[in-house]
């Protein structure tokens, strides 16, 4: 009850974080309103498939362009 609005926050880093035994560079951060639960599992699922094409993930860290980012993820 504490979210308002889903939201999906997207940072990229200049110095990628140490994540596990991983070096991260592009993080998402997710906040998601009860009522929108059921899109959970759906989105983790693409987020993880993402995260399994490290060019895919090169070429959204160094993007600077907004729109053209989120052009990239289908939005």
């Amino acid at each position: 009850k504490l979210i308002k609005q889903s939201a999906i926050a997207i940072a990229t880093l200049k110095e990628p974080l140490d994540w596990g035994s991983e070096k991260v560079s592009l993080v998402f951060m997710l906040a998601v309103k009860h009522e929108d639960q059921n899109m959970t599992k759906q989105l983790f699922q693409e987020l993880s498939s993402l995260s399994e094409q490290p060019a895919f993930i090169q070429k959204l860290t160094k993007e600077t362009n907004v729109m053209k980012f989120l052009s990239y993820l289908d939005y």
